[in-house]
């Protein structure tokens, strides 16, 4: 696989920064996790919230939403680096890649064990987005 370098480089780097952060907007808006309670056997209620809250972890025990939301902001911090660094990104770069398919794996494995979203499939395939522009960059 080749790999880009120079300028297609540095513009795939920051199109993975902005796939970044609108996955990163729509984790932050509080239609993203969906918890499905049953107060009765015939009875279901869903409500949404951020992959940002707490109260998900604590309500549900799922802890993969915040864990994908803090992993997602440290990824954009990370590939924003490169971009501007625009060096050989030797063992850093594979730790990026690494990273980012560590952030699809558990925005996926969160989405089974909440209710589906379309937001959910939409941060899924937006990270997805981001893990594949690193492969052709770094």
């Amino acid at each position: 696989m080749k790999k880009l370098q120079g300028k297609g480089q540095t513009a795939a780097l920051w199109a993975a920064a902005a796939a970044t952060m609108a996955a990163i907007v729509l984790m932050a808006l509080p239609i993203g996790a969906v918890l499905t309670f049953a107060p009765s056997p015939e009875e279901r209620i869903e409500r949404s919230y951020s992959y940002f809250d707490f109260g998900v972890l604590g309500m549900s025990g799922n802890g993969l939403p915040f864990l994908t939301a803090c992993m997602s902001v440290l990824l954009l911090l990370w590939v924003v680096w490169h971009a501007v660094r625009r060096k050989n990104p030797g063992i850093d770069g594979r730790l990026v890649k690494l990273l980012s398919v560590i952030c699809v794996v558990t925005s996926v494995l969160g989405l089974f064990l909440l209710s589906f979203s379309p937001v959910g499939y939409g941060i899924s395939a937006l990270l997805a987005v981001t893990s594949v522009l690193l492969f052709f960059t770094l």
